[in-house]
């Protein structure tokens, strides 16, 4: 369930006159709708809550079964039951995907120029 992240250090720059430069910037902001940038630049993808009510929904699903199938397959109490509920449950919690960081193609980036590990100024990349 671990969400990506992504941390984007830029060591050189091409201008429109086409020369390639060294410069140190980093990522300081996104207009993006399927991301948000925190005070670190680092890109996290944002939470979706049709996602989160999806992923909650098959889990009570996964736990619902478990528990029936193992009352009638196993001939176990209800209370063991329920553990083997909670353990499917769990497991299928924890084999879900996290979340990517993807960054479409036009939008738009702030970054911070670097001199010595202190940001000089900030600009726009598209």
């Amino acid at each position: 369930m671990r969400r990506g992240a992504l941390r984007m250090v830029f060591d050189r720059i091409r201008p429109p006159d086409g020369r390639i430069q060294p410069a140190r910037f980093e990522l300081t902001a996104t207009e993006s709708d399927s991301a948000k940038t925190d005070n670190e630049g680092t890109v996290h993808p944002t939470v979706s809550k049709k996602r989160v009510v999806i992923q909650l929904g098959g889990t009570a699903l996964i736990a619902k079964l478990a528990d029936d199938i193992s009352e009638e397959a196993l001939a176990t109490s209800a209370g063991s039951a329920r553990w083997y509920g909670l353990a499917a449950s769990t497991t299928f919690l924890r084999l879900q995907k996290g979340r990517e960081v993807r960054l479409k193609r036009g939008e738009i980036v702030e970054v911070g120029f670097l001199r010595d590990g202190s940001a000089v100024r900030t600009g726009t990349i598209r």
